[in-house]
């Protein structure tokens, strides 16, 4: 019986396969398989595969595969056109790829020119330098061909760029080029605005956004169903405000733009600030407090742990998240416990209560912008002293800390004051008190969609949320300071025993100043205290005196 002989072929583009390329290799495969007497077998393809990319060359490496497995018959031959067809990306790939090859028993002939390589060949020193010459050749031609091709799209770029020409056909899904001129899908454009809405204004990440595209049978642009990675894309894509990225930079007001620039912005604060969750929070919307809350023992941001479905969420300091104690001290609290007492004070406030904003967002801003423009000097004098001195000393090296820390908060204030919403304190106040009325009989989407707006109103109140947690046996408590936008102050503060609510401390008016407060009430659960003298020893463990108690 002959011997075997197996074909590969590659066209770097599909369209190869139907022209010149494809019939020339197969013609001269026959001629080889005439000339040495061989027997055809199988012949493998890749079509649309670059050798110079490095692309996937799923054939060759599925014919490899079956030499290693002995499944290819010794002494068999392998026919193509030229060695830059297994590859081009010079000579060491590609001689590994023949020894490959030819030790495992498959000899190899290449039509052009037409040579045998097997073990006798490849240890000829004249076939191993002509090897070097057709591979580097190879290389170097798809090297400059890559060059020219760079070269003129990089001129297409720039002139697009300076001239506003369009560079390429290609455009987003919800644009078509007609006449030169892009012109929108007005059914995709649509659901781009309903996409950066839900994320604006409910808070919606990618995965509810995608979720809910999906409830309501909206068509996907490019599979059967919406994509929470799709959803990601879109939010972050700037060819919705109508800039065009490339490698000659940013050409803005290359696509019509389809959303304002403040809301493309806020989408992305909002991504920002999401915090990571443990658990499926998505059907919930879990914690009302991400990117507001903080710890005032280790400035780190509280976050939300739910470790399994029958297990109460905790509030935790993200820098005790994994669990554990510090020094004795209790670091974490009861979630849902702090989320219904904040809105129960919440609902009772008023406008006379908290204010409105004392200073426009702008001046905000640019206070906050010159506190960490102050931080940054004070930053580098310090680093500039510790160049020359080995052991710094741990004090100064704490200050260093915690400057870093005061302009990390400080950073992300400044994050959300550029995107905060144009609402007046009177407005979101009464938004939230409509949404806690609508959330009692709430159900479902519904649910999820008030509970994310009811984020943003507290957003629009509150600037920032300091906690203290402690524990004494089964006792817990957190004091939280509530500060408004307006620069008032609310305290709330919350005890427990064995995770059923003690006593509740908070504002009923305005107060200022520091030591006693007036105004402060404390609502004591009978069911849980059964000796009135332990509320007056909580009372002093807070240092708060002249405080109503009511049952």
């Amino acid at each position: 019986m002959s011997r075997l002989a197996f074909s590969y072929k590659r066209f770097s583009t599909p369209e190869q396969s139907l022209g010149h390329s494809k019939i020339r290799q197969e013609t001269r495969f026959n001629e080889i398989v005439k000339k040495y007497e061989l027997t055809k077998a199988e012949s493998y393809f890749d079509e649309g595969k670059s050798a110079w990319k490095g692309d996937d060359q799923q054939a060759l490496q599925h014919f490899l595969s079956l030499i290693k497995q002995g499944q290819i018959p010794r002494n068999s031959v392998l026919v193509i056109e030229s060695l830059d067809r297994i590859s081009r990306k010079g000579e060491r790939k590609t001689r590994r790829i023949l020894e490959d090859i030819i030790g495992g028993g498959v000899s190899v002939i290449t039509t052009n020119p037409e040579r045998i390589y097997d073990d006798d060949s490849l240890d000829d020193p004249l076939t191993s330098i002509e090897i070097i010459f057709i591979t580097t050749r190879s290389k170097e031609e798809s090297d400059r061909k890559s060059e020219r091709v760079s070269e003129a799209w990089n001129a297409k770029l720039l002139r697009a760029k300076n001239n506003g020409e369009i560079a390429t056909a290609r455009g987003p899904y919800w644009l078509k080029l007609i006449d030169g001129k892009w012109e929108q899908i007005e059914e995709r454009v649509s659901v781009i605005k309903d996409i950066f809405t839900w994320a604006t204004k409910e808070g919606l990440g990618q995965r509810a956004i995608a979720k809910r595209l999906n409830a309501n049978k909206v068509p996907a642009f490019r599979k059967l169903r919406w994509g929470w990675a799709y959803c990601r894309l879109i939010l972050g894509d700037k060819r919705v405000i109508g800039t065009f990225t490339s490698k000659v930079g940013e050409i803005p007001n290359y696509y019509p733009q389809i959303i304002s620039t403040k809301q493309y912005l806020k989408a992305q604060a909002n991504t920002a600030k999401r915090r990571r969750f443990r658990g499926n929070t998505s059907a919930k919307a879990a914690n009302l407090f991400s990117g507001l809350a903080y710890d005032s023992d280790t400035l780190s941001t509280m976050v939300y742990v739910k470790k399994g479905a029958t297990i109460p969420a905790r509030w935790t300091p993200s820098k005790f998240e994994t669990g554990g104690k510090a020094e004795g001290k209790c670091v974490t609290f009861n979630y849902d416990i702090f989320e219904e007492q904040f809105l129960r004070l919440t609902s009772d406030l008023t406008i006379h209560d908290i204010g409105e904003r004392t200073e426009p967002p702008d001046e905000e801003l640019d206070n906050v912008d010159t506190e960490i423009d102050k931080i940054d000097i004070q930053l580098e004098e310090m680093k500039r002293a510790l160049i020359d001195i080995s052991q710094p000393p741990a004090e100064v090296v704490e200050a260093i800390n915690a400057l870093s820390r005061r302009k990390r908060l400080l950073s992300e204030k400044r994050d959300t004051l550029k995107v905060e919403p144009n609402l007046s304190h009177k407005e979101a106040l009464r938004a939230s008190h409509t949404i806690l009325e609508r959330l009692k009989a709430a159900k479902g989407i519904e649910l999820l969609s008030l509970r994310l707006r009811l984020r943003e109103s507290i957003r629009s109140l509150v600037s920032r949320i300091d906690c203290t947690l402690g524990r004494t046996g089964w006792q817990s408590y957190i004091g939280a300071t509530i500060t408004f936008h307006s620069g008032q102050v609310r305290t709330l503060i919350i005890v427990t025993f064995r995770g059923r609510v003690m006593m509740v401390v908070a504002d009923a008016h305005k107060w200022k100043g520091k030591g006693n407060h007036p105004g402060l009430v404390a609502r004591v659960n009978a069911d849980v205290v059964t000796n009135p003298d332990d509320v007056v020893e909580m009372l002093k463990t807070f240092k708060l005196t002249n405080v109503q108690i009511v049952n």
